[in-house]
């Protein structure tokens, strides 16, 4: 987990979870890459059991992508965390929270995954991705590398001063909650 654990940031080592699926009607041997919430396994045991999801429930089923050529349940997987636990030191966090972050992933294609991710109040993990800067809006698009399915390598490919990935993370981006749209928008320019 190299010290990205219990999901608190937006970084692969924190957020990309394996999962394997076997059994009756299920492809053997298949390998998908189109990104899944980990809410949809829930919608999938519900389906495979007949069973109706509540009323308020927000979980998808995998079940279709078990055979060969099946839909995705979601074209967007959106995830994110805000915190107050272990808060960090209020000079530094304006907003007083451990994590605050939102993220949106696609697959554009088959050899295009990207994941947006926008922070209101700064990313307080840092990583590569971000220079410090507490208390003020951050928002970078990674390209997730099919080599990284098991590395967790990810890039940064917005350049909005030559407008690569604006496109894409302005897509990305209506995903996200009202926040995290009205704090990040902006920081693509009109």
């Amino acid at each position: 987990d190299h010290s990205e654990f219990a999901k608190a940031s937006p970084w692969e080592p924190s957020v990309r979870v394996p999962l394997i699926v076997a059994g009756p009607g299920v492809a053997a041997g298949r390998v998908e890459r189109r990104p899944v919430s980990t809410l949809d396994v829930v919608g999938a045991i519900l389906e495979l059991a007949g069973a109706e999801r509540a009323p308020r429930m927000t979980a998808r089923s995998l079940e279709p992508m078990f055979g060969e050529g099946g839909e995705a349940p979601r074209e967007v997987v959106v995830s994110g965390l805000t915190s107050r636990v272990g808060a960090l030191d209020p000079r530094e966090n304006k907003a007083g929270l451990a994590a605050d972050w939102e993220m949106a992933l696609k697959r554009f294609n088959e050899t295009a995954t990207l994941k947006l991710v926008c922070c209101p109040n700064g990313c307080f993990k840092q990583g590569t991705m971000f220079p410090k800067r507490p208390g003020e809006a951050q928002l970078v698009l990674m390209s997730l590398l099919e080599e990284s399915l098991g590395g967790g390598f990810e890039r940064n490919v917005l350049d909005i001063s030559t407008g690569v990935g604006v496109a894409e993370a302005r897509e990305l981006l209506q995903s996200l909650g009202d926040r995290f749209r009205e704090a990040c928008a902006p920081l693509l320019g009109p």
